[in-house]
């Protein structure tokens, strides 16, 4: 009987901590401002090109709070030149065909447009047309074969946090946003990518990981209080 006596607050103490960390997640879940969910991507001697899409607040605000979700489907060509002429495009996913004008990104120069849908495929292509002249790039995806979905790489997160989560709980609610992007680190390796979650509130108060997605070890963290 001493035994059980002795036990039973292991047991609820264990209990306790596991139901904590699934709270956290499933309260951190609910607040996603965006999550990327597909990254292709492709390059010639002279023109690389990227196409990724996942959902999105519709007004994209860094404000610490989450408002409703819409889908994007993001084309980005990024030549070695400057384009003398407003440049187009046409993207196709396997058998959908979408084609329009591109707008340069006055931070880094590169060209983009938003087809505001979230689409995966066998086969994307991009065209990226100045002029007469017209560029082809086939594009691979990148995230084929991870083992951590984007979803999965919050929850980690948010099982590291700790005592960090506290920072983003008002009461019995959530109070901040959740980012859950896929990011490049070329300093590493040309095929060195990872998840990168970034939560936020209103005080900017942050907390950010980097999730390995095969294996999904926490290879960084930061936290700004």
């Amino acid at each position: 009987m001493k035994k059980a006596i002795f036990l039973l607050p292991f047991l609820l103490t264990c209990s306790f901590f596991i139901i904590g960390c699934s709270n956290n997640y499933s309260l951190a879940n609910d607040n996603i401002s965006e999550i990327r969910r597909e990254l292709y991507e492709g390059n010639t001697e002279d023109l690389s090109a990227s196409y990724i899409c996942g959902e999105r607040e519709s007004e994209y605000l860094m404000d610490g709070n989450s408002t409703p979700l819409t889908e994007f489907g993001v084309i980005t060509f990024y030549p070695e030149t400057e384009s003398a002429e407003t440049p187009n495009f046409i993207l196709t996913i396997d058998d959908q065909i979408f084609s329009g004008t591109l707008e340069q990104n006055p931070f880094d120069r590169s060209y983009v447009a938003d087809i505001e849908k979230c689409l995966s495929g066998t086969i994307i292509t991009a065209v990226f047309i100045s002029g007469d002249i017209s560029t082809t790039i086939e594009l691979q995806k990148i995230n084929t074969d991870w083992e951590i979905t984007a979803e999965k790489a919050l929850e980690i997160t948010c099982d590291k946090m700790g005592s960090d989560f506290n920072n983003f709980i008002d009461g019995e609610n959530f109070s901040g946003e959740c980012y859950i992007k896929i990011v490049h680190d070329s300093s590493l390796s040309s095929d060195s990518y990872y998840w990168y979650v970034n939560i936020i509130n209103a005080e900017e108060q942050s907390f950010s990981a980097i999730i390995d997605p095969f294996s999904g070890d926490l290879l960084a963290k930061k936290s700004i209080t």
